[in-house]
């Protein structure tokens, strides 16, 4: 912009004065406002048309006309939305002309919430301040899909939300941004604005993952993030309440697992993230109470689970069973306990009388194999002994059993090499090793 002209909106008249900083869109400079008495207390955004051609320039114009009249919409009836003073923006492109308008001069967010580094009661509260803003858009059917730190501000020890740009309402006919294209800040993101769908409409729980990524940096006093899920077994990103000394973190523990799920139908609502943030802050004001020990206690339960291998595991779940089973019956040799008896098989399939059974078959031609037929307890891995194992039910003979012979009877060589098909109905376990596992 011109330092020696006189710019003019609809209330102010201004002049340029020192450049800030250069936004996705913009630049913005500090003016001197010539007709009012907050003459050194703004900034103006200024839309650098120069940066684009063609169809880019016009949608980059179109995305900062719709930004100005949202803002204009929005600030009189939500608290904490960065008020644009002044604009001016024809509606339709005029090169000859420069885009711009006017807000306050505030402090950037990142600089004060540093100078409050151990003080987290002070970044709770901001956090609810911008929980509250988001959840008043999103009641309106809006998103913001930017959030970030750079993009929140301090204004008279207020929190305010800035940069609309990428603003969408669930209700928008007309699309500002492009099909595949990225939106917000790429590190942080979640993946669904890594490439725009354009069938896509309501991006409420794209701002949810970007609030849990704010929340997470403010109060690990950390500029970068994280990429991706918060997982409680990354000892990198992990808020260990003991390192800030306060009784438990885990009501944001479970803000940053239920905003960051990567599939966004399973994120909870801005409105939850806000209820979770308030137990947060009730959590370190009565760190005695009965709801800060039970918080505590589930903490510590996730972090025994996070932190100490089992020495053993068992599954019980039929269907993980026979996942289990299936993946690894073709590699593994099979041999009854107490019988040392060698089960010969190298497939599984699920017993069609009944699916609470399967069936443990040979494929191979070459061998005389049987059939076993049994009803899963549960398996056991032992991580120590590096065991896997198998332990069957006892089952009674019934009606439905009668194509197979009994364990017993197999074993008594009861009718000889007549039938193959043998069901395992006593209670048997079976040790599963590999081929060089003697």
């Amino acid at each position: 912009m011109d330092t020696d002209k006189i710019y003019k909106g609809n209330l102010y008249e201004f002049k340029v004065k020192n450049w800030i900083k250069n936004g996705g869109n913009g630049e913005v400079y500090e003016v001197n406002i010539l007709n009012s008495s907050i003459a050194d207390s703004c900034v103006v955004k200024v839309l650098s048309l120069n940066k684009w051609w063609g169809a880019k320039k016009k949608e980059r114009y179109e995305r900062f006309y719709k930004e100005i009249e949202t803002v204009m919409f929005l600030q009189e009836n939500i608290p904490g939305i960065m008020k644009i003073l002044d604009f001016h923006c024809p509606k339709e492109i005029q090169n000859d002309y420069e885009v711009w308008y006017l807000m306050y001069k505030a402090r950037s967010f990142r600089e004060f919430i540093a100078n409050k580094k151990g003080d987290l009661r002070i970044k709770l509260k901001y956090l609810l301040n911008l929980s509250n803003i988001l959840c008043a858009l999103h009641d309106r059917g809006y998103s913001h899909r930017d959030i970030k730190i750079d993009n929140l501000l301090i204004l008279d020890n207020e929190l305010m939300l800035s940069d609309f740009g990428l603003v969408h309402n669930i209700n928008d006919e007309i699309n500002i941004t492009g099909e595949n294209e990225r939106l917000g800040p790429y590190y942080i993101g979640p993946r669904e604005l890594e490439r725009r769908d354009l069938n896509m409409n309501d991006f409420m729980a794209s701002d949810v993952f970007l609030f849990a990524k704010v929340v997470w940096s403010v109060l690990k006093n950390d500029t970068m993030g994280f990429r991706g899920a918060y997982k409680r077994d990354n000892k990198e990103f992990y808020l260990n309440a003991l390192d800030y000394g306060i009784t438990t973190f885990e009501p944001v523990h479970q803000l940053l697992e239920q905003s960051t799920q990567m599939d966004m139908l399973k994120r909870i609502s801005i409105q939850k993230c806000k209820e979770l943030l308030s137990e947060q802050l009730l959590t370190i004001n009565q760190p005695k109470s009965e709801k800060a020990k039970v918080y505590r206690f589930n903490e510590v339960k996730m972090e025994i689970v996070n932190n100490n291998q089992p020495d053993l595991r068992v599954y019980r779940n039929f269907d993980k069973i026979f996942t289990i089973l299936d993946a690894i019956i073709a590699v593994s040799h099979m041999v009854i306990e107490g019988a040392d008896e060698l089960i010969s098989a190298d497939s599984i399939q699920k017993w069609r009388v009944n699916d609470r059974a399967f069936v443990l078959k040979n494929t191979s031609k070459s061998v005389v194999t049987h059939s076993y037929l049994c009803y899963p307890d549960y398996i056991e891995y032992s991580t120590d002994k590096e065991d896997i194992k198998l332990y069957i039910k006892a089952v009674s003979r019934e009606v439905i059993h009668s194509d197979f012979i009994s364990y017993k009877e197999r074993k008594m060589a009861m009718w000889g090499g007549i039938n193959s098909n043998i069901f395992l109905d006593e209670t048997l376990v079976i040790r599963f090793k590999s081929d060089n596992k003697k």
